[in-house]
């Protein structure tokens, strides 16, 4: 059937009673359902029930809510539930003021702000809610907190108090809106003192000040000192960025250059102690470049300690190989090398030493997770890669 024969009031109402609700007779006949919906027939349908799980907005709801407008179409765009509810039911018309005239920004007052305003809570839900007034008060500096909910019950929770801290302690909430809002200036009656060098007010119990701070400075005569024995004054002139502005007697110092710990820096340190433990206790860098080297073993003046737990695994383990290899070929000790050592002999790279091991050409042993190569292993990879002189055989004889 065409759009238009739905026009008829009884013919639509026969469309309407195939269906059991609303949302059944929109989706099956758009075309009668918009039609009765925009004449305000959809209210004497009482055959058709909404949803279950819908929500359905009484008229008093929609009357209290649209009293927050002015105009249709901003009570359609803040609310759009209501707003279809009572354009489905047919109650638009009952709600006069929402055909009120525009208000030209030249004929708004103050008067008409501050009365606008008084029905919001905040700034942002008076922005939201009546976008137009706000923008006015806005420009022309009307606008002031105090004409909100809010400002005034963090006004009323703060006069119980005598400072911000206490105000912190037992209203956090309330704290944390005017400190947010920037209201904390205007409520004097909280004896604080203020900071010229922050420009902000704090509060005299429990908060260090730039002057408090530097008279604290001032007993120390580093700033090492001023740390250990003064934290929380400390702590507060670091976070606020005061330091620079102290002076002390004795300056800090600068760090310098690590030293390098090369072969005859590390044997000088260890020529100064007698035993492992000693020069383990002097330099943890030291020691750590010697057994990462193999230098540990060169180092024959240091001696443990009698009663000393068991050493280093990495000692262990390469006194024990170097114990099994001389069982192994007693009359010739075999000597080991490391990967710097092997790339020197053969003059290659680390990626094509790492290449050779990776194929398998060349023969190693892993001991805390470091290689070592015998000379046989190195032998071994000559040997198999040798390419004979062939000149002599043909009969040459000179170069």
């Amino acid at each position: 059937m065409k759009a238009k024969n739905y026009l008829d009031k009884e013919r639509n109402i026969e469309e309407s009673k195939k269906y059991k609700t609303y949302t059944e007779f929109r989706s099956g006949c758009k075309a009668a359902y918009y039609i009765a919906s925009s004449n305000g027939w959809l209210s004497g349908y009482d055959w058709l029930v909404d949803n279950i799980n819908k929500k359905m907005h009484t008229y008093e709801e929609c009357e209290m809510e649209s009293k927050k407008y002015s105009k249709r179409e901003q009570f359609m765009k803040m609310a759009g539930g209501y707003y279809y509810a009572a354009k489905r039911n047919g109650w638009l018309d009952d709600f006069a003021w929402l055909d009120g005239k525009y208000i030209q920004p030249a004929d708004r007052t103050i008067e008409m702000c501050k009365r606008e305003a008084a029905k919001y809570r905040n700034r942002s839900e008076f922005k939201k809610m009546n976008r137009p007034l706000y923008r006015t008060s806005f420009n022309r500096g009307w606008l002031d907190d105090s004409w909100f909910d809010d400002y005034k019950e963090c006004e009323t929770v703060s006069k119980e108090y005598h400072s911000v801290h206490e105000f912190n302690l037992k209203a956090h909430d309330m704290y944390k809106m005017a400190r947010r809002n920037k209201w904390l200036s205007r409520f004097t009656w909280l004896n604080d003192k203020y900071d010229e060098h922050t420009k902000t007010h704090r509060s005299v119990k429990g908060v260090w000040t730039f002057e408090d701070c530097k008279a604290e400075a001032a007993k120390y005569p580093s700033r090492v000192e001023y740390y250990r024995k003064s934290r929380r004054s400390y702590d507060a002139a670091k976070r606020n960025g005061w330091l620079s502005e102290f002076v002390f007697e004795v300056a800090p110092k600068t760090p310098g250059r690590k030293k390098k710990l090369t072969k005859d820096y590390v044997e000088s340190v260890a020529k100064s102690c007698s035993t492992l433990k000693e020069f383990r206790k002097k330099s943890m860098g030291a020691y750590i470049a010697a057994c990462k080297n193999g230098w540990l073993s060169d180092y024959t003046w240091l001696k443990r300690a009698k009663n000393s737990p068991k050493g280093n695994k990495f000692e262990e383990a390469l006194e024990k190989l170097n114990s099994e290899m001389v069982e192994i070929c007693p009359e010739k000790p075999k000597t080991f090398y490391r990967d710097k050592d092997i790339m020197q002999m053969l003059q290659v790279s680390k990626s094509t030493l790492k290449k050779y091991i990776k194929g398998g050409y060349i023969g190693y042993t892993v001991v805390c997770g470091k290689r070592y190569y015998r000379e046989s292993d190195l032998e071994e990879f000559l040997f198999k890669n040798h390419v004979p002189a062939f000149a002599y055989e043909k009969g040459k004889t000179n170069l």
